[in-house]
């Protein structure tokens, strides 16, 4: 009897060893039975989910080994916060470097006769025009506003290959009649600057006309000042109200801020830019004669002022090559 418990307790202790041998290589040992549990708890093993409700169990893992919940890549859903990324960073526009020819116009109309000299230096004829926008687009040249220059100083802007600025001061009414006509049937884009006391008079735009080129998205419109007066005379106070009154008019009347401005005959010194400045304008054009760059002042951006007289020839010289 003796010797038959002994054999039973060495079987045993046999047994034992062997299924401990099995578990310690990996081989998954059979449970005896399933006990009942209030809710079944699903199991995650390297992302493969398991139920005991469905007759199955995970499958053992080998000794010594502590299984941890799977960490996933980085992705554009998530980061490695868990947090999801913003949008991808936007290269910055390429700087500003070439020259950019600023032309000056006013009247585009038929020449007046012999008797009105000014009238005739400040006048391009419908035809002229047109035959000078026509040797922009077939020499490459693509037209820019003003405030998309100041942007592009900014480096807020990517410049288009030979950019050019085309400019109308006064802002008379055959701008909306003649040139925008001419100017639209190109694409082409341009600022003008509207003197604002003389807004609806004879021979001048009025506010519908400002508002509707405003809206076509490719018409800047830009002060002149209230009364075209020489800024340089006028006391530091008339000054601020010319150049105060009639950004706050536009913006008024437009909805939306006027941050280019043209010198009254091109007349400026160091106190009046330092009042442009105060007004809050980011650009402003003078009478004097250049191509902007970089090195530019913003506030003073120098021009070229197409004469009545100017030719083709002569406008081929007036740009960078």
């Amino acid at each position: 009897m003796g010797r038959s418990l002994v054999r039973a307790w060495l079987c045993s202790l046999l047994a034992l060893v062997l299924l401990a041998c099995r578990v310690g290589l990996g081989t998954p040992a059979q449970p005896l039975a399933q006990l009942p549990t209030r809710q079944s708890r699903p199991s995650q093993a390297h992302g493969a989910v398991f139920s005991p409700s469905h007759g199955s169990a995970p499958p053992a893992l080998p000794s010594c080994h502590i299984a941890h919940p799977a960490t996933p890549l980085p992705t554009r859903a998530t980061n490695r916060h868990g947090t999801p990324p913003g949008p991808p960073a936007q290269p910055s526009p390429a700087p500003w470097r070439t020259p950019v020819p600023i032309l000056m116009y006013h009247y585009i109309r038929p020449m007046p006769g012999p008797t009105d000299p000014v009238g005739r230096d400040l006048t391009v004829t419908p035809a002229h025009f047109a035959q000078q926008l026509a040797y922009l687009a077939s020499h490459g040249y693509h037209t820019i506003t003003l405030k998309e220059l100041s942007l592009a100083r900014a480096h807020r802007y990517a410049l288009p290959p030979h950019p050019v600025v085309l400019t109308f001061d006064d802002g008379y009414e055959d701008f909306y009649t003649t040139a925008w006509p001419l100017l639209r049937s190109r694409h082409f884009e341009a600022t003008v600057f509207v003197i604002t006391a003389l807004i609806g008079h004879r021979g001048y735009l009025t506010w519908g006309q400002i508002r509707q080129l405003d809206r076509t998205g490719m018409v800047e419109i830009g002060s002149h000042t209230v009364n075209h007066l020489d800024l340089t005379v006028l006391s530091p106070a008339a000054a601020r109200y010319q150049l105060v009154q009639s950004r706050l008019e536009l913006a008024s009347r437009l909805g939306h801020p006027v941050d280019s401005f043209s010198y009254p005959g091109g007349r400026f010194n160091s106190r009046v830019v330092e009042l442009v400045r105060e007004a809050g304008y980011r650009s402003a054009v003078t009478t004097l004669y250049g191509w902007a760059t970089p090195r530019s002042n913003p506030l003073a951006l120098p021009r070229v002022r197409i004469h009545g007289s100017t030719t083709l020839s002569d406008l081929a010289h007036l740009l960078p090559r």
